[in-house]
């Protein structure tokens, strides 16, 4: 395998003096793939939400996840745009989103749509970020072909060359991320469809986060970047913060796990303990029952023995 140059036309096609890009239609087919498989998965877990609501949430996630994917660009990688340029924030076909920005816009509309129609926000979460890393696996391939976010030079047989950037052999790390969203989708499709992880709330959510936490902040050793405090760039602290958030949640599930174990636990023993004391509380009744039974027999066989020795003592006199 031989070290290729990278040189497609970002333009797909033209149409009415209107250019579609790759970059568009990449996006586009990961929120229509998402918006295949999100009610299948609703169903699986039999968590009901009308189609109007459903699509009012998905629009939702998208628009709030491009805006926020453009201003965490910017916010996080770029802030002087907001003085400079601000308008290119809205500018999307130039390229350049933070996924990070664009989850915690997207967590933030969610939270709120399912404040405002009383859903389970945590049931939500744990259902839409499987068919969420399809949709990142496109966004990545999109990245991929407008060449931008390289990897750091390398002599591997597998290195790329990106014209936009410069004539050097590149590590194809928006490949490496492609790879890593499929993967992360793969499992997780695997865990909710057919081990039912779906059931313990909040698990999947939290390995969503440990997982693209993780394998992000590796792969970002393999892409340009400018490093920004104690050798690791803005991307891997913001991974660093998923993972932390990712690793609360699967303690306090535990946790959780644990405490009701243990409160099941006492339940049951506190249930043997009514269920003893209960027959003993009966065994006592009839106890009493028979002692009061013999005590009137006592008192009538005394009754008569009184009787029979007044008789005596009167037949005596």
């Amino acid at each position: 395998m031989m070290i290729w140059t990278w040189n497609l036309n970002p333009t797909l096609f033209s149409f009415a003096g209107l250019d579609v890009r790759w970059y568009g239609f990449m996006y586009l087919i990961g929120f229509g793939l998402a918006w295949y498989l999100l009610p299948k998965l609703l169903i699986h877990r039999q968590y009901e939400i009308s189609r109007e609501n459903l699509e009012n949430l998905l629009f939702g996630i998208f628009f709030t996840g491009v805006l926020g994917g453009r201003v965490g660009e910017f916010l996080f990688y770029n802030p002087i745009i907001f003085w400079t340029n601000p308008i290119e924030i809205l500018q999307i076909w130039h390229g350049g989103m933070s996924i990070h920005g664009g989850i915690l816009f997207a967590a933030i509309f969610t939270w709120w749509w399912c404040r405002k129609y009383q859903y389970n926000f945590w049931k939500i979460a744990d259902t839409i970020i499987v068919p969420l890393f399809l949709a990142l696996a496109f966004g990545r391939l999109a990245n991929f072909i407008n060449g931008e976010l390289v990897g750091i030079p390398t002599s591997q047989s597998w290195g790329v060359i990106f014209p936009l950037t410069d004539h050097l052999a590149r590590h194809p790390s928006q490949l490496y991320e492609v790879a890593k969203n499929l993967l992360m989708f793969g499992f997780l499709w695997i865990a909710f469809w057919r081990w039912n992880w779906w059931k313990i709330q909040k698990l999947l959510l939290s390995l969503f986060l440990l997982g693209y936490g993780f394998l992000r902040f590796l792969i970002e050793f393999w892409k340009e970047s400018d490093v920004s405090f104690l050798g690791i760039n803005n991307s891997q602290w913001l991974c660093l913060i998923m993972i932390v958030i990712g690793f609360i949640l699967l303690v306090e599930i535990f946790w959780l796990a644990e405490f009701i174990s243990i409160k099941a636990k006492i339940c049951k023993i506190l249930q043997e303990i009514e269920r003893e004391a209960k027959k003993d509380y009966i065994l006592l009744r009839r106890f009493l029952r028979k002692l009061n039974k013999t005590t009137k027999k006592v008192k009538k066989i005394s009754k008569k023995i009184s009787k029979k020795i007044k008789k005596k003592i009167n037949k005596k006199k």
